[in-house]
C-alpha cells in the first residue's frame, strides 16, 4: 500500500505516515515494507517459530496475491 493510501484511510497526513513508518524501521531494523511485515506479522501468526522465508520470496508471494 503506497504511503498516500495508508493516508487517506487513516485520515492523517503524508507526512504523518512517512514518520511513523521510519520510527518502525528504525526500531525493527528493517528497510521496505515487506520487510516490516515480516518482522512484526508473521512471527506472531506461528508464535515460538522463527519464520524462514526471504524478503525476496516475500515479495513474489505478496505480488501474486
Amino acid at each position: 500500500m503506497k504511503n498516500d493510501a495508508m493516508a487517506a484511510c487513516l485520515r492523517v497526513s503524508k507526512v504523518t505516515v512517512r514518520l511513523h513508518l521510519r520510527n518502525l524501521h528504525r526500531k525493527t531494523e528493517t528497510c521496505d515494507k515487506v520487510e516490516l511485515v515480516l518482522r512484526l506479522w508473521l512471527p506472531s501468526q506461528t508464535p515460538g517459530r522463527h519464520v524462514a522465508m526471504s524478503v525476496g520470496a516475500a515479495r513474489r508471494t505478496v505480488a501474486r496475491t
